[in-house]
C-alpha cells in the first residue's frame, strides 16, 4: 500500500485501487482515510433522525380587484 498512490474506484461492494488492484470494503476505506476518528463499526451506529420538513408558503393568489 505505501508504495502506491492510490485512485480509489468505488463498487457496490467497497472499493478498489485502479493502479495496483487494493480492495477495501466500505467500513476498512473509512478507517484507512481518517484513522484517528473512524468509529470500529458505522453498520451499528444508529441512523440520525430525520426531522419533518415544514411545507413550504405558497404565494397567496392576487385577484385583479385587489
Amino acid at each position: 500500500m505505501s508504495n502506491c498512490k492510490h485512485v480509489f474506484v468505488g463498487k457496490a461492494d467497497g472499493v478498489h485501487c485502479a493502479k495496483c488492484g487494493l480492495h477495501m470494503s466500505a467500513a476498512e476505506y473509512v478507517r484507512f482515510l481518517h484513522p484517528e476518528t473512524a468509529p470500529e463499526s458505522p453498520a451499528e451506529e444508529p441512523a440520525p433522525a430525520q426531522e419533518a420538513k415544514p411545507k413550504r408558503q405558497t404565494r397567496k393568489k392576487v385577484t385583479k380587484d385587489g
